[in-house]
């Protein structure tokens, strides 16, 4: 396949692997699976040396996140088995969390073998604004100052994600002496918006940068660290973040509600502003960066809403079922509160998406039938890509049409077993009674033709000052 590659559409300039990346095959045995691994990398660069022999070689280092798997010192028995005159180390997770426990800085890379300093940033789910931006602080710097550093490398995996970060992380390949968002800030609202609209528009940017780092990428399956869902519990709505309320869970949402209360405020200060812009005569990078902000804290403000009702079932489900009426009470409107305000948030979410044809599906596929010949079957293809547990994010179809439905299906649910006697008797054991239930708007959306479901853009965009004035960041 390589081969035929590079006969037909590439060159053999350079190449990039990573091995059989987070795959395993002999289950939970981390040692036989990596020395599989390590065949196979060995197998794959005899090969290339046989054909290619002075063509360098990229090794992705995806797989090393499984740190479980891949901890840092049988890493650097991996590198020293690599030739540094044709083989570079691609670290695209150079900005990992330290609960990854696997930096570059541990794999004896600096100062001594080829390498590039990286980061995978949005995944297929996250198409809004954050960034490790701490992270990139501490060890970019470490980066610019070893000259075994060849350059910086982003992986992203949408096309409409984050402005900030496609256009601060190339940056930072040239003049790194501006790592930090408070000097880099002035000269990226110079150069995107002019001198005129620079102020005004950094004076936004300024309110978002503290909200940027309060959700990053992630995926980890390692139960010991503390992550959150991927997708966002609120696009991708499944029954354990309500029923499989595990210590793990519990610990995420304390962190969430802990994390995003001192933010509320500026949260509130920033959808005021942006509710002030006069979006009709704003220039095309303003009203699209203005909306990604708008969207980005709603996705935090509702990341923290799930967290408050995934708390407060947990401690309506304790009650016994004689505790007195007014307790019960107590406990269920614990409960209404933060769904309620979820439900609105998401409604208004959905607004916000409709303004703009780069969150519609349906947009995408007539762009797509205008380019030319597609399979007739392209349009269910495309709905079951983006209406999947993997990714899922802020499309307006999917928010209107499957999420709002969704929570209208638990908001039932849990006013049901609120209103029972013992509603909440076995609840770990209702998962699979309320994830068919779920699962009913997510069928309906793939049955339902896209054109049914388009939203009406221009009166989106007309009523956009009035849905983020109607945000409560509380």
């Amino acid at each position: 396949i390589t081969q035929a590659d590079v006969d037909n559409y590439s060159r053999a300039d350079m190449f990039h692997t990573i091995g059989l990346a987070e795959r395993g095959y002999y289950g939970a045995d981390a040692a036989k699976n990596c020395r599989l691994k390590l065949a196979t990398y060995r197998r794959i660069i005899s090969k290339l040396r046989e054909h290619y022999p002075a063509a360098p070689l990229l090794v992705g280092t995806w797989d090393f996140r499984v740190y479980w798997q891949w901890p840092p010192e049988r890493v650097r028995a991996f590198v020293d088995t690599l030739d540094p005159k044709n083989t570079i180390i691609l670290d695209y997770i150079s900005d990992l969390p330290e609960g990854n426990r696997n930096l570059f800085t541990q794999w004896g890379v600096v100062g001594r073998f080829p390498w590039m300093f990286g980061i995978f940033h949005a995944y297929e789910a996250h198409n809004d604004m954050r960034g490790n931006y701490p992270q990139l602080y501490d060890r970019l710097p470490i980066a610019a100052a070893d000259p075994m550093c060849k350059g910086l490398f982003m992986w992203a995996e949408n096309s409409h994600q984050d402005t900030l970060m496609l256009d601060y992380f190339p940056a930072m390949g040239w003049d790194p002496s501006q790592y930090r968002l408070e000097s880099f800030l002035p000269d990226f609202c110079r150069r995107r918006y002019g001198a005129e609209k620079a102020p005004a528009m950094l004076a936004l940017w300024r309110k978002m940068e503290p909200i940027l780092p309060s959700d990053s990428w992630h995926i980890c399956y390692d139960p010991t660290v503390l992550y959150g869902d991927y997708p966002a519990a609120y696009a991708n709505v499944l029954a354990a973040h309500y029923c499989e309320l595990n210590d793990r869970r519990l610990r995420y949402y304390r962190d969430r509600v802990k994390t995003l209360a001192p933010l509320r405020k500026g949260m509130a200060s920033l959808l005021s502003d942006l509710a002030a812009l006069d979006w009709a005569n704003a220039d095309e990078w303003t009203q699209r960066d203005c909306l990604d902000m708008a969207r980005a804290v709603l996705g935090r403000l509702l990341e923290g809403d799930v967290a408050r009702i995934g708390l407060a079932i947990e401690e309506r489900r304790h009650l016994p079922p004689e505790s007195a009426a007014a307790r019960k009470s107590a406990a269920n409107d614990a409960v209404r509160r933060p769904l309620a305000a979820l439900r609105k948030r998401l409604g208004l979410l959905a607004d916000m998406l409709a303004a703009s044809p780069e969150f519609s599906l349906y947009d995408s596929l007539q762009r797509i039938r205008a380019a030319g010949p597609s399979n007739p079957n392209f349009e269910r293809t495309l709905k079951r890509n983006s209406n999947n547990d993997y990714c899922r994010s802020q499309i307006y179809e999917l928010v209107r049409h499957v999420n709002e439905r969704q929570f209208a299906v638990l908001s039932d649910f849990l006013e049901k077993a609120m209103a029972a006697e013992d509603g909440f008797s076995g609840w770990e054991k209702r998962e699979a009674e309320l994830g068919e239930l779920l699962a009913a708007p997510a069928g309906a959306f793939d049955a339902r033709p896209l054109s049914e479901m388009a939203p009406d853009c221009a009166a989106a965009f007309a009523r956009l000052p009035a849905a983020l004035r109607s945000v409560d960041a509380d």
